[in-house]
């Protein structure tokens, strides 16, 4: 069990890192990912996450010769794995959703060209 809970919380650790990247670095942020302490917040659920299921994959691992995982484990441990490939795909998705400009650029008038007399075209004599 001791795995499945380890995989548990890595898998969430790397969506919740996938979700918050996306939210924190979007071309115009909520208001909660302007504040500092939201990022940080995050990033410290995300370490005890990530630090959590390391454990518990090496007590899992530590006790694979006194109780061997069953298939259920097995199976619990495949589709955690396979829904957080998922969720990053989406996540991805979003992202380059986002990264994509929102309109056509803008068309910009070719410069004129010279005046012959050396006077900028803006700057036109004025009649005596």
């Amino acid at each position: 069990m001791n795995a499945v809970i380890g995989v548990l919380l890595l898998a969430a650790a790397t969506v919740l890192f996938s979700w918050a990247y996306s939210q924190l670095r979007r071309p115009t942020p909520s208001a909660w990912a302007r504040w500092d302490v939201s990022a940080q917040i995050i990033v410290f659920i995300w370490v005890a996450a990530t630090t959590s299921g390391i454990g518990f994959l090496a007590m899992a691992i530590s006790a694979f010769d006194t109780e061997p995982p069953t298939g259920a484990q097995y199976s619990v441990i495949a589709a955690t794995v396979v829904v957080a490939f998922a969720l990053r795909y989406l996540l991805k998705r979003q992202w380059r959703r986002l990264q994509a400009p929102t309109s056509a650029p803008l068309a910009v008038q070719p410069a004129a060209p010279p005046a012959q007399d050396g006077q900028s075209p803006s700057r036109t004599p004025k009649a005596a």
